[in-house]
């Protein structure tokens, strides 16, 4: 499964979830760009609990756009056998 995040949610209890499931979850290294703020309240709206949350924006949201992180859940045996650097080619990515 892959989930697109916002860096504004966390994804502690889908992942603890997830695993009691089976699953493992993994974080794919890098940014990736979702959609343009809606109107300056918005941006305000994200930057400010970004802010309170600790994350710097100043090289991605703070450029009007919401940016979200790759969580990519796979059953244990899967991604033992296939690790995400094999699928990614241990590039990272970030799609701006």
């Amino acid at each position: 499964m892959a989930h697109f995040v916002l860096r504004m949610f966390d994804f502690a209890a889908s992942e603890e979830m997830l695993g009691r499931h089976g699953y493992v979850t993994e974080k794919v290294d890098g940014l990736f760009r979702q959609r343009r703020f809606a109107s300056t309240d918005e941006r305000r709206h994200v930057l400010d609990n970004l802010r309170r949350l600790g994350i710097d924006a100043s090289s991605a949201e703070a450029d009007g756009w919401y940016f979200a992180e790759l969580h990519v859940a796979r059953p244990e045996e899967v991604a033992r056998s296939m690790p995400l650097d094999d699928i990614f080619g241990g590039n990272g990515m970030r799609l701006a």
